[in-house]
């Protein structure tokens, strides 16, 4: 509507110059650069020519942008098109990850990758559906894709790094954490991811800094009493490596800073009493096991000092401790039992038998009971009765009648550890009969 007002407003202005040029019959000679003069004309067709030239030009500009408006709006409609028909077919891969049509939602992905390689979103999921399968190294190419189109995406680089992890990949996995603490010094997910990898390496001295940084970012003060443990843990295997190094003053003090800080840390207790052993300090190494124990009654501080004691032919050490610890713990039939262990270790017979019999009378029957009465027996040639306590033993069907077992994932270990394997938890593991 614009352009026909336009087109009538210029027909009008011609119409009216031709009329004036009939009244006024002026007459001006034309030169061109090119041609020199060229002709008389009328002066008011100079003047309109000039004038509809001027408007061709602005005319033109107009069109030419108009033009390339069209041209715009109609590339950013299909463009607009195209991303609407990717965000549906990608939802529709999420709807197949969801009912749980995996190899579905896989080719549903690739396909949309095929027309829109950079749709980063499917690249993500797919690395996502490996990885709940299982396929680490898929898993990692897809999410490499991803950083390949945005190097700054923090959170595929976490699902990089465990994908890496998973895989076994352990130096590639601490790379990428590393880059992005570098970028995010305050990431606490990459932080405490990368002291965990050092854990696995035994680079304990590493993975204590990192974790000295996560103390201070924990936020909630849960989370901070929880990572304090863990940097406790840290600090114990340091002790321990110093020890090894026989740096025995250092780890001392080490081991008695963690006891300070934390007076139920019981490995540093067990550890301090190893060290002194090692020493050839004996008296110390009891009064630590035994101290701890008045503190913190946990049978596993007993056994040690019982391992001690008969290491060092000196079983009457741990007999006391065990009598003392029946004093103060009477309802606490493992000490019966640990006790009667001991007095069987030492063919003491039978006091062996009155404190499996004790334990029988208060009702505390178990598999291993009876697998120690069995042995007594055996050895008083009454293999009929022997036979019998065997038979009531592993009934059971108890393997590993008695084992040290993690408080925090159950994992049953052949011997006492300061920290599980399993699960990485420090002061967990305890005698389960």
């Amino acid at each position: 509507m614009n352009y026909i007002l336009f087109a009538v407003f210029i027909l009008l202005l011609i119409i009216l110059a031709i009329y004036f040029a009939m009244l006024n019959a002026v007459y001006v000679t034309v030169t061109l650069p090119w041609l020199g003069k060229f002709m008389d004309v009328p002066l008011i067709v100079v003047i309109l020519s000039s004038v509809l030239l001027g408007v061709l030009i602005a005319f033109s500009l107009v069109f030419i942008k108009e033009v390339r408006r069209s041209w715009e709006q109609l590339r950013a409609c299909r463009k607009n098109k195209r991303s609407r028909l990717a965000q549906e077919q990608y939802n529709q891969g999420l709807q197949l990850i969801a009912s749980g049509r995996q190899k579905e939602a896989i080719e549903c992905f690739n396909k949309l990758l095929d027309k829109h390689a950079e749709y980063t979103d499917a690249c993500d999921a797919l690395g996502d559906v490996y990885f709940s399968a299982c396929n680490w190294d898929k898993a990692a190419f897809y999410h490499s894709k991803v950083l390949d189109l945005n190097s700054n995406n923090l959170g595929v680089m976490l699902k990089l790094a465990n994908d890496y992890k998973q895989a076994g990949k352990i130096d590639r996995a601490i790379d990428i954490l590393q880059k992005i603490i570098q970028k995010d010094e305050h990431n606490y997910t990459a932080l405490t991811g990368l002291r965990d990898l050092y854990c696995e390496q035994g680079r304990w001295d590493k993975a204590y800094e990192l974790q000295s940084k996560a103390v201070s970012l924990a936020k909630s003060k849960s989370v901070k009493l929880q990572e304090t443990q863990v940097l406790l843990g840290l600090k114990y295997e340091l002790a321990g490596n110093r020890a090894a190094q026989s740096r025995y003053p250092e780890a001392v003090k080490a081991l008695k800073d963690i006891i300070k800080e934390d007076k139920s840390f019981l490995p540093a207790y067990i550890k301090l009493a190893d060290i002194y052993e090692l020493e050839h300090e004996l008296t110390d190494a009891y009064q630590v096991l035994e101290k701890a124990y008045h503190k913190h009654p946990d049978p596993v501080l007993l056994k040690r000092l019982e391992e001690i004691s008969l290491k060092h032919d000196d079983p009457q050490r741990a007999i006391k401790a065990y009598r003392e610890g029946i004093k103060e713990q009477s309802q606490d039939f493992r000490i019966y039992l640990f006790l009667g262990m001991l007095y069987l270790k030492l063919e003491m017979l039978e006091e062996a038998k009155d404190q499996f019999d004790y334990l029988l009378r208060q009702g505390k029957d178990s598999p291993l009971l009876h697998y120690e009465l069995a042995g007594i027996f055996e050895r008083q040639a009454d293999f009929k009765q022997s036979c019998s306590e065997y038979k009531r033993a592993f009934e059971a069907q108890e393997r590993q009648l008695l084992r040290y077992t993690c408080a925090e994932c159950g994992a049953q270990l052949p011997r006492w550890e300061g920290r599980c394997h399993h699960c990485g938890k420090w002061n967990s593991i305890n005698w389960k009969v």
